[in-house]
């Protein structure tokens, strides 16, 4: 029917590029995702009329689909633990950052491909990983937002600190995230060209992940089907409000939240692969 040909999409243009993503608010679209061997792009040339404006900055724009290929192959590669995918994922962010503010987008690639063949970047965060912290401070950013159902506060409230052992989600989840992750990071790293940051776009990504774990966790959930409800749920309080959205991204260009989205990063032991 029309509303499911058009509800849960968003649509998004770039100069003459159009791009459709799914919000995981349908229920049968975080079915589909959750199911996914691999998040790629399908893509086809139309003889449609370009109706958007076209005054985007290509430099910038194509540096950011280095960057978005970059996440995309980086969440996605096995090789490594879920984590550190991600904490390697925070560690570029800041990097490119710094490229963005000078303008100097023709060093963004080179960066991107230095980064993805140094370990050492992953070792860096492994200070903050220990540490750790059983305080979730994104629940007050949450909390700080529009909310459009009245269960979210009350999951929120509950979620604000837990020192609950995550392995049982990890073993049965984390592919899951890395599908949903991969899929956020798909369609927030190109917004980045209407205000240049990248880092808040890809922490924002990152926050969402994480998010769906902690809920989870206070709430004693620990199947995929769980995950995806809870993934719903986020998209449903958070992405279908622009205002929320654009809310989160001001509070994630803060530098001190690169550090505290490190430490929500469990460390993978030697022979653990649940975080695989």
């Amino acid at each position: 029917c029309h509303i499911c040909h058009t509800h849960p999409r968003f649509l998004e243009e770039y100069g003459g590029t159009r791009e459709i993503h799914l919000s995981f608010s349908c229920p049968e679209a975080a079915r589909l995702a959750a199911e996914a061997e691999e998040i790629r792009f399908e893509s086809e040339l139309t003889e449609e009329e370009i109706t958007c404006g076209n005054d985007i900055d290509p430099d910038e724009y194509f540096a950011l689909l280095a960057t978005r290929e970059f996440a995309l192959s980086t969440v996605q590669d096995e090789s490594l633990p879920f984590y550190d995918r991600l904490a390697l994922l925070l560690q570029a962010a800041q990097r490119l950052q710094r490229l963005f503010d000078d303008g100097k987008y023709e060093l963004c690639k080179p960066l991107l491909e230095v980064t993805a063949a140094q370990s050492r970047h992953i070792d860096r965060t492994r200070r903050l990983r220990l540490k750790g912290t059983s305080y979730f401070a994104e629940i007050e950013a949450f909390s700080a937002l529009e909310h459009l159902t009245e269960e979210f506060p009350q999951l929120l409230h509950r979620a604000v600190f837990t020192a609950k052992d995550g392995k049982e989600f990890d073993r049965a989840c984390a592919p899951l995230l890395q599908r949903f992750c991969a899929l956020w990071l798909a369609h927030y790293i190109p917004k980045a060209v209407c205000d240049g940051q990248v880092d808040s776009k890809i922490r924002f990504c990152v926050l969402l992940t994480l998010a769906v774990r902690r809920l989870c966790l206070c709430e004693n959930k620990c199947a995929p089907a769980d995950a995806t409800v809870m993934a719903g749920l986020l998209a449903k309080e958070i992405e279908h409000s622009e205002e929320n959205v654009k809310a989160l991204w001001g509070i994630l260009e803060n530098d001190s939240w690169h550090e505290h989205l490190i430490m929500q990063l469990p460390l993978c032991k030697e022979g653990e692969d649940h975080a695989i």
